[in-house]
């Protein structure tokens, strides 16, 4: 779950060093030559509603047979791109459209004819790069024809993978895993995050293929556009989801994230509470980069919202047990006041009292209906605090701060128990 702040940020920062490190130590140690493997993806489909189309797709001889191999210190890094690549992009083409036809060879527009075909995609590679400080970018160029053969536009995809983005991401406790297993398996690391890049430029084709100005401008003259999810498929009647799966909590706070966490996980019984990260895979593309689909709490919110109403979103969401979705935001307040007064020789006196107020709101998401339920937790705590020799509340309000975000978060989980109870007990519609 990506956690804001200015102090995240270096703390990553720095991870991300360590680890491109041990790459670089892995070149220099390990031999002369090394293949990174890339896995294949292990997604079974994007979550995006198909096109009323049938495309003819062409992986040219270079993208099936794509090997990059790249020179450093002396050591020769072999990346073999091909297969990953045409998985990764098969992915994103089967979710775009009806029917994909995969050919061997260039069609004609009398083989394309023959086909029943609405059009024409040519996929090829198009360029790799590769840091020591782990980061990757592939790109890949796209070609859409016609039945008959005729140019309709040509453009690239990129995709790209960078450590220091990806740890802001990502659970600390996975980044930390992964810098022994660096250690171990340099090889299959980097293989891995190439195919990172590659998952990218996927999501990226899954989430842009359609909204490419010159392919949105063909699909609407031949009235075949249709939205990426939801909106074309609504239903009218919606069926309730089970109870058994976890609540999907999202924040732009990543302290109040955990701490709301941490109490939700301390009622009776426990309720259990999951994040973005975590269904990244069974929700692709909707949960990937910024640069991807935008990540904000409010919006990602909305986008399970419009997923929950059409036919495969709805299917999708039963499927891995999600039902609510709660959308935390957070505020707070202090304010200070006194007087602290230096006497020569004698040192510091005087005596300081103020008051440290925490707010916490969230909005339940019950995917099943589509309804949205405010629940709020208000704390407030006030002191007094002499200062002699020394001026200490600097010192205090930390802790009050810490004190009361604790007290709101247990008092807000008690509450969004205590809603969720009652809307279980409502008679199924």
């Amino acid at each position: 779950m990506p956690v804001n702040g200015a102090q995240q940020e270096p703390a990553c920062l720095r991870r991300a060093a360590f680890t491109g490190c041990c790459v670089a130590l892995g070149l220099l140690l390990f031999g002369c030559a090394h293949t990174a493997p890339i896995p294949n993806p292990r997604i079974r489909s994007a979550l995006v509603d198909p096109l009323p189309l049938t495309v003819a797709v062409y992986y040219s001889d270079t993208l099936v047979a794509w090997n990059e191999t790249i020179q450093k210190y002396g050591d020769t890094l072999v990346f073999p791109l091909g297969q990953p690549s045409v998985k990764w992009l098969s992915l994103a083409l089967g979710a775009n459209f009806d029917r994909l036809v995969f050919v061997d060879h260039r069609p004609t527009a009398v083989d394309l004819e023959q086909q029943g075909v609405d059009a024409l995609l040519v996929l090829s590679p198009d360029k790799f790069s590769f840091s020591l400080r782990q980061s990757f970018r592939v790109s890949y160029r796209l070609a859409l024809y016609g039945r008959d053969g005729a140019a309709i536009t040509e453009w690239i995809v990129h995709g790209q993978f960078d450590l220091s983005d990806y740890d802001k991401r990502r659970p600390s406790s996975e980044t930390w895993g992964e810098l022994g297993h660096s250690m171990v398996d340099t090889w299959g690391v980097v293989g891995e995050q190439v195919g990172l890049a590659i998952r990218d430029a996927a999501a990226r084709l899954a989430v842009g293929l359609r909204e490419e100005p010159p392919v949105r401008q063909w699909l609407e003259a031949r009235q075949s556009y249709r939205p990426l999810v939801g909106a074309s498929d609504r239903k009218q009647a919606v069926t309730r989801f089970s109870d058994g799966g976890p609540l999907l909590l999202v924040s732009d706070d990543g302290d109040a994230l955990q701490c709301m966490r941490h109490a939700l996980e301390s009622q009776t019984p426990p309720i259990r509470a999951t994040s973005p990260w975590d269904m990244r895979d069974s929700l692709f593309p909707w949960f990937e980069s910024e640069d991807v689909a935008p990540q904000k709490a409010e919006t990602a919110a909305k986008r399970l919202r419009t997923i929950a109403q059409s036919e495969q979103g709805s299917r999708r969401l039963q499927e891995i047990g999600l039902r609510y979705v709660l959308e935390l935001t957070h505020d707070a307040a202090s304010s200070e006041h006194g007087f602290i007064l230096g006497i020569y020789g004698a040192g510091w006196y005087g005596v300081t009292w103020g008051a440290h107020k925490e707010v916490l709101n969230a909005a339940i998401g019950d995917l099943s209906d589509i309804t949205l339920t405010d629940v709020s937790a208000r704390r407030e705590a006030q002191f007094v605090v002499p200062a002699v020799i020394f001026p200490i509340p600097l010192m205090v309000l930390p802790f009050m701060e810490q004190r009361t975000e604790h007290e709101a978060c247990q008092a807000l989980g008690s509450a969004i128990a205590g809603r969720l109870q009652s809307i279980r007990s409502q008679p199924n519609q």
